[in-house]
């Protein structure tokens, strides 16, 4: 029996390809900009800056940041540009959750709530 190409790549490359294979080569949707969608949806609790999130991605800093504001524009991730030194960045629903959140349980610690995010907006497993 002969190993599929595509059967020996991660999940992540796989999932990319059948976004590209339904949205067409010329959707405007870069493998970057869909590596930082999948890369927040993996990691909803994550409030980092470009250089952080491109060295988790492997991926060029100048390149990601031109990512990250591309998709702060159309509301699939916040700039947070009130952080000292440096902008960061947060997946959109996280940071809707968040601000909701505050205001109906302002008692919980900041700790607290991003654990909540991140279980409620987290990829169901296999098998559940």
């Amino acid at each position: 029996m002969t190993v599929k190409k595509w059967e020996t790549r991660t999940q992540g490359v796989m999932i990319l390809e059948d976004i590209k294979d339904i949205l067409g080569e010329n959707s405007g949707i870069s493998k970057l900009k869909l590596e930082i969608i999948l890369f927040f949806k993996d990691n909803p609790e994550t409030i980092d800056t470009a250089p952080m999130i491109a060295a988790r991605l492997g991926r060029d800093t100048q390149a990601v940041e031109r990512c990250l504001d591309e998709l702060s524009a159309k509301d699939i991730c916040v700039k947070l540009d009130e952080r000292p030194y440096q902008a960061s960045y947060i997946y959109a629903p996280s940071a809707h959750l968040l601000k909701t959140l505050a205001e109906v349980a302002p008692e919980l610690s900041f700790h607290t709530k991003m654990e909540l995010i991140s279980m409620l907006l987290a990829r169901p497993k296999k098998g559940d």
